[in-house]
């Protein structure tokens, strides 16, 4: 009852229809604007709750009086708005049927909606640029069949405002569609004037047209320069804002237009601190871009400029005119000198004395001050910190997000940036991004630069949460890569999100292949999922194989270009580790409830191959090599498997035969014989892997050459005598420190290649085997002895009598933890005999569950691991040491098993008297096969016998 209260408290009481026109009335009124933020989200919810009722006219209607009276949309809610005009306006393109000739006739063109007349879409498109965001990609082919529908009746100002709607979609604009929408422009006169080349260079700039695109408007703007209508010149403003939308669009102009640019924009005293800003910042981005061909063109120019940026701001320069300077000085992008930097330190520093120093200017100084290596004075740094202290509220998402990079990044500034300062600035930028003035982009980047300021998501609980909320509001705005570097953050700040939240990020990485991630945010990637355990679906898993021989492909190329990578970048030791790791993932990722290979084969063929590429030429470091044939093996064995399933299916199942001995051998023979062959794609790697592995043994952790050693004979290699020789002298002095499972390891892969070890190497086994022996656990004495058997290595029968002590030691202190916690618990604890079970899980049963109904607790039944019946007890300490002690038992039966099958050993009678009320209730368990069951069974007889 209190929710439907809840529900029906924030519906407001209106339609949706009444919910739209309370907003436009308010607006209308000017009183929006002075609307509290939770009454506009709550508004928002409304909208997005009955979007589907809102006819599109109506919503048109509330977009263009929110941006006509400056009363901003909840963001959320401005998208579902517009996402129903595109629902009922956008007509869908017609099918296209083939005439009886078999051609295909050409689609008839796109007719605007009666809904929606032309002059509601010219005050949309401007509504939508005065409250510009990013539009979901999926919209991408929607807005420009609206764009198109109304293209022959639209005015320059109108095509140029579609076009940068258009460009607002996370989605690359076709190329088709820019050529419509220029022909057409170009039509109406529009680039026959510079305000008309600004104009449209803007708009392809904000749609990332095309190359050629933009060249059309320099060559119009050339052509109006000497033709006819040269009397119509630009103005330096124009000149300069054609520049900045080069850089934007990533076109670099050609000699003349540069020259001209030049040469009309000479006189640099009479520049605004606006314009010099942009000049510099344009070069800037033409600079990155094209590096010393931009240098080679501007030579000179550069010098003036900056040389006049410096005089000015010893002029002691006004606030608003320090801001565009300092702006202009960070998008220049390059070093700046230290006599500049300093410059630049007692302007603001003027400022300071005056308290006007704003974050703008603080930002823009950080930018400049990192980017050319400069160390602040501890007068500055004092400065900075207490603006962004003060006045961090006035700080746009941008500025944050440099105040959080600079905290870890300018010498200095994190001692005068405490840990609640950042998480002032952290609490901010939540704020900044719940209110919709955050880009994907500038999210991502400030949860990023976070845990390296030293902030976490445990000192930052509420700002985490809020910035994870508005990650997962703009998943579908945001790009492959972002995602990919947003779940890296994340996972860097120590927070695990809720899967739900997981799951809703992935599904923004499916059907890519993480063009413009770096190696290092995908190993990240891949470690927020392993410790997050997400459940990543096979599309996904699709997508992160797909990334393997592109990395795989970008090391290799690296690597023949030869240069030293700059700090930071990526080298091909990185791209082949990332790609390493990938294929391990893939590897060992579970698909539904059975663990196999979850790459398709074709996928392991070409990530196998490149990397084993990276192997054979040496990029790939050694410390990778484990991982990678690992990998490798794991996903040869899944195909000879489902190689070997599709041929037993033909063959149909053979004759059940009685377990022995004797018929296990036989039938180990006969899977032997039988084996399916290795996929081609392993086939090539195994002898280049060979040799580079023998290269690279003496490099090895001894952890990495036992994975690289069992890898190479689950692929069948022939492993050559000086392999092998390097093996036996670099393992020998590792045996004793070796983990109990990666000795094992060893030995199988011993077993596995048919490779006796010289006998000093087996002494030493034999001799650390029997000194370990009181450190193992009863399961890794079992494992060890399975591993040994097939090798050939007998050990002494003190050795394995020392194994055979210790696994009876670590029972008998099971049974006494299972005693003692019986007498805690207050129930009886018979005493172990020879005729009937010891105080087990199964044995106390009875008892314990009457002194549990006793209690008041429940009993509940279930299974051991042991296959034994027990019940869950009132105590949980005895119930956890009952049911390790019915495990060890059962193992105890193996190791004991194994040591007669493997090597004819009999214990002696005082150990099997000792061992026999330990071991006679696990011999009844189901997980026992009837070899090891057998084989005791009749130790204990032979026992009674004598």
């Amino acid at each position: 009852q209190e929710e439907e209260e809840e529900e029906e408290d924030t519906s407001m009481g209106f339609s949706a229809t009444g919910v739209v026109l309370l907003f436009t009335g308010l607006a209308e009124i000017r009183a929006a604007q002075q609307l509290p933020q939770a009454w506009m989200q709550s508004w928002g919810e409304q909208v997005m709750r009955n979007a589907r009722e809102i006819e599109a006219p109506l919503a048109v209607l509330c977009i263009t009086t929110a941006a006509a009276y400056n009363a901003p949309l909840v963001p959320r809610a401005m998208l579902a708005l517009l996402g129903r005009v595109l629902e009922e306006v956008v007509p869908a393109p017609p099918p296209a049927n083939a005439d009886a000739g078999g051609a295909v006739p050409a689609p008839p063109p796109l007719v605007p909606s009666p809904a929606l007349a032309t002059e509601q879409l010219s005050e949309l498109l401007g509504a939508l640029l005065a409250q510009p965001q990013q539009l979901p990609g999926a919209w991408l082919e929607p807005l420009q069949n609206l764009v198109l529908a109304y293209l022959p009746q639209m005015s320059q100002d109108d095509v140029v405002n579609g076009l940068k709607v258009v460009g607002m979609a996370v989605a690359r604009t076709s190329d088709e569609f820019v050529r419509q929408v220029l022909d057409h422009y170009t039509g109406l006169n529009g680039l026959a004037t510079p305000r008309g080349c600004v104009a449209m260079a803007q708009a392809l700039a904000a749609s990332a047209a095309p190359e050629g695109s933009v060249k059309v408007v320099e060559d119009a703007w050339l052509r109006a320069l000497s033709g006819p209508g040269a009397a119509a010149q630009p103005d330096t403003e124009e000149w300069i804002s054609l520049l900045i939308c080069f850089a934007q669009a990533a076109h670099i102009p050609s000699p003349a237009w540069w020259g001209a640019m030049v040469a009309a924009t000479s006189r640099v005293e009479a520049l605004s601190a606006q314009q010099l800003a942009n000049q510099l910042g344009g070069y800037g981005m033409l600079r990155a871009l094209r590096g010393s061909d931009m240098e080679a063109l501007a030579a000179g120019w550069v010098d003036e400029m900056l040389g006049e940026v410096e005089a000015r701001l010893l002029s002691e320069p006004r606030t608003d005119e320090m801001r565009y300077l300092i702006g202009g000085l960070g998008a220049l992008l390059q070093p700046l000198s230290p006599a500049l930097c300093e410059a630049v330190e007692k302007a603001c520093l003027v400022l300071a004395a005056s308290k006007a120093l704003e974050p703008t200017v603080v930002s823009g100084c950080m930018v400049v001050f990192v980017g050319s290596k400069h160390s602040a004075s501890q007068e500055w740094l004092q400065a900075a910190a207490a603006t962004i202290s003060g006045r961090v509220a006035e700080a746009s998402a941008q500025e944050l997000c440099t105040f959080m990079s600079a905290a870890s990044q300018l010498p200095g500034m994190r001692a005068h940036m405490p840990a609640a300062l950042l998480s002032k600035v952290l609490d901010e930028g939540a704020k900044t991004a719940l209110t919709g003035r955050t880009s994907p982009t500038q999210l991502v980047a400030l949860l990023a630069s976070a845990p390296e300021a030293g902030c976490t998501a445990s000192t930052n609980t509420r700002a985490v949460s809020s910035l994870l909320e508005s990650a997962r509001n703009m998943r579908d705005l945001m790009e492959p890569v972002e995602v990919c570097e947003l779940l890296s953050a994340v996972y860097k700040l120590g927070a695990k999100p809720p899967p739900q939240w997981t799951d809703t990020m992935l599904k923004g990485l499916e059907g890519s292949d993480l063009a413009g991630a770096g190696p290092e945010a995908i190993t990240q990637l891949l470690a927020a999922l392993q410790a997050w355990e997400a459940d990543v679906p096979p599309v996904l898993l699709s997508t992160l194989a797909a990334a393997v021989p592109r990395l795989g492909q970008a090391a290799l190329e690296l690597a023949a270009a030869g240069r030293e990578a700059a700090p930071g970048q990526d080298t091909p030791a990185k791209c082949a580790e990332a790609a390493v790791m990938l294929l391990q993932y893939g590897a060992n990722m579970e698909r539904g409830r059975q663990q196999t290979a979850s790459m398709r084969e074709q996928e392991a063929r070409e990530c196998v191959t490149v990397l084993g590429a990276l192997l054979q030429q040496g990029i790939m470091e050694p410390s990778s090599h484990a991982s990678f044939l690992y990998a490798a093996a794991k996903l040869a064995t899944a195909a000879v498997r489902r190689a070997e399933a599709v041929a037993a299916s033909g063959r149909g199942a053979g004759p059940s035969v009685v377990s022995s001995a004797a018929a296990e051998a036989m039938e180990a023979a006969q899977a032997e014989a039988s084996r399916a062959p290795l996929p081609d794609w392993v086939q090539g790697l195994v002898p280049l892997a060979v040799s580079a592995t023998q290269a690279a043994l003496p490099r090895y952790s001894p952890a990495d050459m036992v994975v690289v050693f069992s890898s190479l004979t689950s692929l069948r290699a022939q492993l050559p005598p000086a392999w092998l020789e390097l093996l036996w002298e670099y393992s020998q002095p590792q045996l004793r420190t070796l983990a109990p499972p990666e000795l094992a390891a060893l030995l199988s892969g011993v077993g596995a290649a048919r490779a006796r070890p010289p006998a000093h190497w087996e002494s030493r086994l034999v001799e650390v085997m029997g000194a370990r022996a009181k450190e193992l656990r009863v399961q890794e004495i079992e494992l060890l002895l399975a591993s040994l058997a097939p090798t050939g290595i007998k050990p002494s029968r003190e050795a394995l009598q020392a194994l055979l002590d210790a696994a009876l030691d670590a029972q008998q202190r099971a049974q006494a933890e299972v005693e003692a916690a019986a007498r805690a618990a207050g129930q009886p604890v018979p005493s172990p005999s020879n005729s009937g079970p010891g105080p087990t899980a199964a044995g106390l049963a009875a008892a314990s569950t009457r002194t549990a109904r006793r209690r008041g607790a429940t009993t509940v039944g279930s299974r051991t691991d042991s296959g034994t019946k027990t019940v869950v007890l009132g105590d949980p300490t005895l119930n956890a040491a009952a049911a390790a002690a019915d495990r060890q038992a059962v193992q105890l039966v193996r190791v004991v098993a194994r040591a007669v099958a493997g090597f004819g050993y009999e214990p002696t009678k005082n150990w099997l008297e000792a061992c026999r009320p330990l071991v006679t209730p696990a011999l009844s368990s189901r997980v026992l096969s009837d070899t090891d069951r057998l084989l005791v069974s009749n130790l204990l007889r032979g026992l009674d016998s004598l």
